[in-house]
């Protein structure tokens, strides 16, 4: 079975890294960029799940999903935060969607990987514990 394929886009170098290092093993990165303008242009890769940080220089996690949504690019969507999600989640009700907090993101990246695969909405412990 093949991997399936990942797009990540994360304003900060190391933190991306971080992130590629943590899926590699079980998914393929066909991507990794630095804002939201890349991760629009970069859609053409045909990643299975989009991962993104919200708060990123040039265009925003959320404007890059409405504008690949717009195009059709229908892959679920994990968004790594570490602001509250309280109403985040307007407009993303029609696809599985995962909210990550930065503190949970070693421990919870991968559970939220596969849960989007299949169709399932996550959130990560910190935002359930609020």
């Amino acid at each position: 079975m093949d991997k399936l394929r990942v797009l990540i886009a994360e304003d900060r170098e190391e933190l991306r890294a971080t992130i590629i290092e943590l899926v590699r093993a079980e998914f393929t990165v066909v991507g990794a960029v630095g804002d939201g303008q890349q991760l629009v242009e970069n859609a053409s890769l045909k990643p299975d799940i989009i991962v993104t940080d919200i708060d990123m220089p040039l265009l925003d996690g959320f404007s890059a999903m409405r504008i690949l949504r717009a195009k059709g690019i229908e892959a679920p969507f994990v968004f790594i935060t570490s602001m509250a999600v309280e109403g985040l989640t307007s407009g993303v009700e029609d696809h599985p969607v995962a909210f990550i907090h930065k503190a949970d993101l070693m421990s919870e990246l991968k559970s939220a990987l596969h849960a989007v695969a299949l169709g399932v909405s996550y959130l990560s412990r910190s935002f359930r514990q609020n």
